[in-house]
């Protein structure tokens, strides 16, 4: 009974010194902290799992710049400083980061070269961006680059620049005239052939007025004579066959041989004339054939008649003459044709 006692009084004593209860797993409370064994994440507002900020680095999302890093990979921009720190991307760092569009380029950076990588036509220096790559300019990719002068026209572009277009000269512009830096609109004044006219500021059938003898023409209308022969104004005279004519010249002054010229045309074709050497040349003459088709040599009338030198003819020289079959000569000097008639059957060009 004693020994009862004095063991229950030994284990109240022992409860009351604040000696642990159990230390078995089993226990009601181990007096330390439960370990967290669950595996750690990239948005659970907690650096852990070898991040090296709060939800980045080490495998995470890049950390913003300023945050610690231990390799460029844990930092937004790629890199990783000198104090392991992750720093500001810059536009010389050598790495694709910040808004670039490829390293060092596009974005807030200088514009990328052709074949670097882009979001759009400003990120490239060519201004154009296709399939995400910087493209070279071309004259029909609608920006101007390649050193155009306006978009795709001129600089290297075989297109000319319309009016209102920019131009560094006359040579850029459709309608030839370059003002101020920008291409002006045709105009009746400018001294320059455009806008439709058949020469330079005449003709077209607009509002210039028509062209004078001489002039470049399409048609009749374009003249101030209503004569489009051969593509040129002319006088008005009209085609209406050879005659026959002999010319001596060892009697016969240049004069007298024209005047011999007028007389056959006149009697072969009422009211008609031999044709001068101006008008042949110029294509002055309406329905003129395109070849001598008088079937001998034709002479055309003074000036600009002069042939050879022959001192046998009273006016010291042949006379420049078309052969059978040539085509119509354009110059007196060189002269395409035979330049020593100066005897025998020949014929004259009449017109009326």
């Amino acid at each position: 009974m004693q020994r009862h006692s004095f063991l229950s009084f030994v284990c109240f004593a022992f409860l009351l010194s604040g000696c642990p209860a159990s230390s078995t797993p089993g226990g009601a409370d181990s007096g330390t902290r439960p370990r967290d064994d669950a595996a750690s994440s990239c948005d659970d507002r907690v650096q852990n799992g070898g991040e090296t900020g709060t939800d980045c680095g080490g495998g995470c999302a890049g950390c913003p710049d300023g945050v610690p890093c231990a390799v460029d990979e844990d930092c937004l921009s790629r890199i990783c400083g000198i104090r392991l720190t992750c720093v500001a991307p810059t536009c010389m760092d050598r790495v694709h980061n910040g808004d670039e569009s490829d390293v060092d380029c596009g974005g807030s950076c200088e514009p990328c070269v052709d074949g670097a990588g882009c979001a759009d036509g400003e990120d490239c220096a060519s201004g154009v961006c296709a399939a995400g790559m910087c493209a070279p300019p071309s004259c029909m990719d609608g920006v101007q680059n390649g050193g155009e002068v306006d978009v795709d026209c001129r600089g290297p572009c075989p297109a000319l620049c319309l009016t209102g277009q920019r131009c560094g000269d006359a040579s850029d512009c459709d309608s030839g005239v370059c003002s101020a830096g920008v291409c002006a609109a045709p105009a009746c004044d400018d001294g320059v052939q455009n806008g439709g006219e058949s020469d330079v500021d005449c003709g077209g059938g607009g509002a210039c007025p028509r062209c004078p003898d001489g002039s470049t023409c399409t048609t009749p209308g374009d003249c101030a004579t209503g004569a489009c022969m051969g593509g040129t104004c002319g006088s008005g005279v009209t085609y209406v066959g050879y005659a026959n004519w002999t010319q001596m010249c060892q009697t016969q002054t240049d004069a007298q041989q024209d005047s011999v010229m007028d007389s056959a045309c006149s009697a072969a074709f009422r009211g008609a004339r031999a044709a001068t050497m101006d008008e042949l040349i110029n294509r002055r003459i309406m329905g003129l054939p395109a070849t001598n088709t008088s079937g001998a040599w034709l002479i055309p009338k003074c000036p600009g008649c002069a042939g050879t030198s022959n001192s046998a003819c009273l006016s010291g020289h042949a006379r420049l003459c078309v052969n059978p079959s040539d085509a119509w000569p354009t110059s007196t000097s060189p002269w395409s044709s035979n330049s020593g008639c100066y005897q025998t059957r020949r014929t004259a060009l009449c017109v009326r």
